[in-house]
């Protein structure tokens, strides 16, 4: 979780990355499962990071590239 939150933490691209690998998702499963309120919090920080709107955006930016990077990725592979 600390590294992810140092890749958060490195600039935009990093954290584009993640989004695309959809990291969120697999945090918030981690999330449910973890019994460490330390753990926990970490993991939340890094959600929070991954799900904002980037500086300078529109509201729901972040989400809106992500699903049209999905969607032009998976278009171009079925073809």
């Amino acid at each position: 979780v600390e590294a992810l939150l140092l890749l958060c933490a490195s600039g935009r691209q990093s954290r584009k990355t993640l989004r695309l690998a959809r990291t969120y998702v697999v945090l918030k499963y981690a999330d449910m499962v973890e019994e460490s309120e330390t753990v926990s919090e970490r993991i939340n920080e890094c959600v929070q990071y991954l799900r904002r709107d980037e500086e300078g955006t529109q509201e729901g930016s972040s989400d809106q590239m992500v699903e049209e990077e999905l969607a032009t990725t998976t278009s171009s592979s079925s073809t």
